[in-house]
């Protein structure tokens, strides 16, 4: 419970003593004292604070520390009530919208049904509106759709069960065949898969629990896995009078969410050729004006990359030194030097190197920096010819990392 009390302590106790009156300062520490470091206390004595300073200027906060301290107790009533609060100051929170949807759904009952259905529609659209923006990588754009289908897919669902709960059925199995569509999970087939057997439609039952079955991890053998092969099983007997041929099902399955899944990877890999890789020297870099990079070319050459962001200052002052070691090996062919812009808003690069008069030979991240742990910079880093990271230098010293990185660069070269 100690989690809970540190969040309500910082949320309310540590108040500015200057934002709220004395006398409600006062009332909140007794309070708080009193309920010592028990999280359902403490939500207790909060709410019950509220109730007596009704006026309070730091409603919103006590709102926040009241709903994270419902969700740790997984309160589903107090997760409604507070996430309501917090939805009225801001009622685009994805994630309070799925987890009051959620919570309603519990509880049960019609009203409910209808309040969550509400709440999902409006998580759809606020995933909907979550596109990526025109100064994003191509990494980042990629990021940002899985995203957004996961979190459109969630939205469908959730309306799907409140549909459910409504009685709605052709538009509980319409939904949930859409959050299916949009972004395959086992969750959403299981659910349509059960729809459409309550229904007596058993052989598009069979389609989706097989693939609720083949979606989740085959090594781990629990009650959800054995539940949906009964119910796989169960509406295959009833479309087909036996379960002969059951597993040539399992294996349609198999291919078609195989194949889904290839489909998405595929596109991914279209808009980020780097998304799945954990090697750099197999990385291709995108750079000003559409130009391209392919890193396996660069292999045989020790290469030397530096990591730098227009609004970074230290890089600016590195850059001279910078010049400078590229200048010690404008002879050597087998010596690379990449710039790597790390800047968020790419639109600003072209402009910061023509009014720095910087050369334009640059290459964006594009995921490099996660890859190789790039946390600050300027960092620069250097490839041998093998394709291995053999220094790296974060930050630098000024006046002396020209002759830094020279001594490394020459020492990789040693001997030949």
């Amino acid at each position: 419970m100690m989690r809970g009390w540190l969040l309500l302590l910082s949320a309310c106790l540590l108040l500015p003593a200057q934002d709220i009156p004395a006398r409600e300062q006062e009332a909140l520490k007794r309070a708080l004292g009193e309920a010592g470091n028990s999280t359902p206390d403490l939500v207790r004595a909060i709410e019950a604070h509220m109730e007596k300073f009704p006026d309070s200027a730091k409603r919103p906060e006590f709102s926040k520390a009241l709903y994270q301290g419902a969700v740790e107790l997984n309160d589903h009533r107090r997760i409604v009530r507070h996430g309501e609060k917090m939805l009225e100051q801001n009622p685009g929170d994805a994630a309070v919208l799925e987890t009051v949807a959620r919570s309603l759904l519990k509880l049960g009952g019609e009203e409910n049904a209808r309040r969550a259905a509400k709440h999902g529609a409006m998580l759809e659209q606020v995933w909907r509106l979550t596109a990526a923006d025109p100064g994003d990588s191509p990494r980042q754009a990629v990021r940002k759709q899985e995203e957004q289908d996961r979190g459109v897919a969630e939205a469908l669902l959730l309306q799907a069960r409140a549909a459910d709960a409504l009685n709605q059925q052709a538009d509980a199995i319409r939904l949930a065949r859409a959050s299916f569509l949009k972004y395959p999970s086992a969750e959403a087939a299981r659910f349509t898969g059960h729809r459409f057997a309550k229904a007596g439609n058993h052989q598009e039952a069979v389609t989706y629990l097989a693939s609720a079955f083949v979606l989740l991890d085959p090594k781990v053998i629990d009650e959800t896995r054995i539940s949906d092969r009964k119910a796989l099983a169960a509406s295959y007997r009833a479309w087909k009078g036996s379960e002969a041929g059951l597993g040539d099902a399992i294996l349609a399955a198999h291919d078609r969410i195989g194949e889904r899944m290839e489909a998405r990877r595929q596109a991914f890999l279209k808009a980020d050729p780097n998304a799945l890789l954990s090697d750099p020297m197999e990385f291709t870099l995108s750079g000003l004006g559409g130009a391209k990079l392919s890193m396996p070319t660069l292999l045989g050459n020790v290469i030397v990359m530096d990591f730098w962001a227009t609004w970074c200052g230290p890089c600016r002052v590195q850059h001279p030194e910078y010049e400078e070691v590229k200048k010690r090996f404008r002879d050597r062919k087998d010596v690379a030097f990449l710039s790597i812009n790390t800047d968020q808003e790419r639109e600003l690069v072209q402009p910061f190197l023509e009014e720095n008069q910087w050369s334009k030979t640059v290459f964006f991240e594009d995921g490099l920096s996660r890859l190789l742990r790039v946390s600050s910079i300027p960092t620069t880093i250097v490839i041998d010819k093998q394709g291995r990271i053999a220094s790296r230098i974060q930050g630098f010293v000024p006046g002396q990392f020209a002759d830094q990185l020279t001594g490394r660069i020459r020492e990789l070269l040693k001997g030949e």
